[in-house]
Formats: structure tokens, sequence, C-alpha cells
């Protein structure tokens, strides 16, 4: 697992509300989005630790396990 701070880009008080758990979506150049979910917050809220992660719509998700079932 490779963490990434989020606390350089985050303003002061998005990092003083930032909970455990919680994801943040970045747009990219490219019209995507990359998402971060909160794994660590320091108890300073200086650093806020967080892990890249991929979120399914339902949609998504119930292929995947159609295609894992099937397969």
């Amino acid at each position: 697992m490779s963490l990434v701070n989020l606390g350089e880009v985050l303003t002061p008080q998005a990092r003083k509300e930032a909970k455990k758990g919680q994801t943040y979506g970045f747009q990219q150049p490219d019209g995507s989005i990359t998402r971060y979910k909160v794994i660590r917050i320091s108890k300073t809220f200086r650093n806020v630790w967080c892990e890249k992660v991929d979120l399914l719509t339902p949609e998504q998700m119930d292929k995947i396990w159609k295609d894992k079932q099937n397969g």
C-alpha cells in the first residue's frame, strides 16, 4: 500500500474536517477523476495520509460479480 499525503494540497479548513474513511476526488487534465481514501490523520492535522482507490457504481460491481461467478 502506497500512501499519499493530501495535507499538502488541502486547505487548512479541509484538513480540519477530514475524517478517516472519507474519500476525495481530484479531476485530472484528461477529465478523469482520481480518488483517494483517508487512512490516517496526524494529530496536528497537517498530514492527511490517503491511498488511491477505485470507486464503482452498483452496475459495475454487479458486472464484476457476475463475471467472477461465471468465469
